[in-house]
């Protein structure tokens, strides 16, 4: 073969070896790619389980523990982490008390698990993790507002059931999530030194989850929050002017089935002290201003049921009171509105009296057992905002 012929020989092969040498650099850069996702990934999984921003596996000892205001991611966390005998749940009526408070007047130590906007589904649903820590006592506000009926637990788009389980995805969906490898990150910087006075002023709710340094001021009303300016005459006027616009008014009538209502309760509420004979539940219906009922009236004259829902809710509570002596707080020094409402005559009584308790008291009471009474706790001034 002459050299003419070898060369264009050569020209016809050489745009196949470099189309296989680009094929093969694209091939080891998508490697090199895939391989460094990886190790980014892993790297902030382990960063997660190192760091435990939730205190989910176990409390902060390496770093400075931080909690966040979101009650429903949390809370998961402090059931988790926090040494306790009472747990206290409740909706946005009780998140402002402190838990040093409660242990204070109660001489008990409490895990405050409140969550802001919550129904009856998801209360019942984090006390029963709760209860798996084995507390002697449960502290439960409740409402009429809470036993709406609302989506199963597993379509709560809000509250990370699988973290409370602590199954295989909850823990996966921790500890390979980027955003709570940012927070733990940043606890990491907050726990230097050197860095932690920058870092605690930089530190707010709206860049990060945990800005809270402790678990005490979980949700409570800062030291310099002007009480008695939030909370007046003038301020209820103007919120009942409000929600009675016939603009907003409609909301005041949304979930209000009584038959669901009724049916919310007898499940998540006593389908939830049947199951724990052994835990002392102590339940108060927080107070609301006249102002609320006044507005529903006007909305609505159909949604008054709710006092006569409130008014069978403590039927209901008398009847597994009978059956379990003193298990619930009642009595001389009591809870005033529970008997306000157990001694009201009902307007409603004609057309579903309280005795439709009564008749299901074989269903609520199914294993009698005898306890000693309950203290009612105290009652402060600081009972939550209200959902005005």
């Amino acid at each position: 073969m002459t050299r003419s012929q070898r060369g264009r020989v050569g020209a016809k092969w050489e745009p196949v070896f470099r189309k296989d040498r680009l094929m093969n650099t694209a091939r080891d850069n998508l490697l090199r790619f895939l391989c460094a996702s990886a190790l980014i990934v892993l790297g902030a999984a382990a960063l997660n389980f190192v760091v435990d921003p939730l205190q989910l596996f176990r409390p902060a000892r390496l770093f400075a523990a931080m909690f966040s205001p979101d009650s429903r991611m949390q809370d998961a966390g402090l059931i988790r982490s926090q040494e306790f005998d009472t747990v206290f749940m409740g909706n946005s009526l009780a998140i402002h008390f402190r838990q040093s408070d409660i242990d204070r007047l109660l001489g008990v130590r409490s895990v405050k698990l409140a969550m802001t906007g919550s129904n009856s589904r998801e209360q019942s649903f984090v006390l029963a993790a709760a209860l798996e820590r084995r507390p002697r006592r449960v502290i439960w506000q409740m409402d009429d507002w809470i036993f709406r009926d609302a989506p199963d637990i597993d379509h709560d788009i809000y509250l990370p059931a699988d973290l409370y389980r602590r199954n295989a995805k909850g823990i996966a969906e921790y500890l390979f999530s980027g955003a709570m490898a940012r927070e733990s990150l940043w606890i990491v910087a907050r726990s230097i030194p050197p860095l932690e006075p920058l870092v605690a002023r930089l530190t707010n709710g709206m860049l990060f989850k945990f800005p809270i340094s402790r678990v005490d001021d979980i949700n409570t009303l800062r030291p310099d929050f002007d009480v008695a300016g939030f909370y007046n005459a003038r301020k209820a006027l103007a919120a009942f002017t409000r929600i009675t616009d016939p603009v907003r008014s409609a909301y005041l009538t949304e979930g209000y089935d009584y038959d669901a209502m009724v049916r919310v309760f007898e499940q998540d509420a006593i389908g939830l002290i049947e199951k724990n004979p052994d835990v002392k539940f102590d339940i108060y219906f927080a107070p609301y201003s006249i102002l609320q009922f006044v507005a529903m009236r006007d909305a609505s004259p159909a949604t008054l049921k709710a006092l006569r829902f409130l008014r069978l809710c403590a039927a209901a509570i008398d009847a597994v009171y009978e059956c379990h002596a003193s298990r619930f707080s009642r009595g001389q020094g009591d809870n005033p509105r529970l008997e306000q409402l157990r001694r009201r005559a009902s307007p409603f009584a004609r057309d579903r009296p309280e005795g439709a308790f009564d008749a299901g008291r074989g269903k609520i009471c199914r294993r009698p057992r005898s306890t000693h009474g309950l203290a009612r706790p105290s009652q402060g001034p600081g009972r939550g905002i209200s959902r005005w």
